[in-house]
């Protein structure tokens, strides 16, 4: 725990790998103690930044960051994968914005990675797979409208405009559906 102030900024914790002059530099790990004989779950990580209960309209939470560093080859991958489990279900993955009482609510931005001399790179979203049943199916959707509501969101969907001088053409779009064997 970094020291407590009463009319400053609070202390910092760092924790940083060992570096390293000819090898890779030393890795961070941080993790809940896993689950032994007679324990049942094993325990939560949580990752967050502190409320805020000021009532100035200058202050804010602190932000959350997660990010792989830069490199001159190639960069690190972020990851974000829930535990599999042999008898239910898969843990599952929420990413939800926090609601607002007052203000517009705000975004969630997924954006592929651009490139100066390549193709950028591809989103993919996909169902998940089964062996014995329905494949999981994928919906995108605008939210409906509630009680003191106007309209519900628009939903566009098209490629991008190409800005080449010479003969180019932009992206098509399909709607197709899957094969069938009946």
């Amino acid at each position: 725990t970094a020291g407590a102030s009463a009319n400053n900024d609070g202390g910092i914790i760092s924790i940083t790998g060992g570096a390293s002059d000819v090898a890779a530099t030393g890795a961070v790990s941080m993790q809940s103690a896993n689950s032994i004989a007679g324990s049942l779950d094993s325990g939560d990580v949580s990752i967050g930044s502190g409320t805020t209960t000021s009532s100035s309209t200058a202050s804010s939470s602190g932000d959350l960051s997660l990010s792989s560093g830069a490199s001159s080859h190639t960069a690190g991958s972020v990851s974000i994968t829930s535990g599999s489990s042999s008898t239910k279900q898969g843990g599952a993955i929420s990413m939800t914005v926090g609601r607002s009482t007052s203000g517009a609510g705000n975004s969630i931005s997924l954006a592929a990675g651009a490139s100066t001399n390549k193709d950028g790179g591809a989103i993919s979203i996909t169902g998940g797979a089964s062996n014995v049943a329905v494949t999981g199916a994928v919906t995108v959707e605008t939210a409906a409208g509630v009680a003191g509501s106007t309209d519900s969101g628009a939903m566009t969907i098209k490629t991008g405009a190409t800005t080449a001088t010479s003969a180019s053409s932009s992206g098509s779009v399909s709607i197709l559906s899957g094969d069938s064997k009946v």
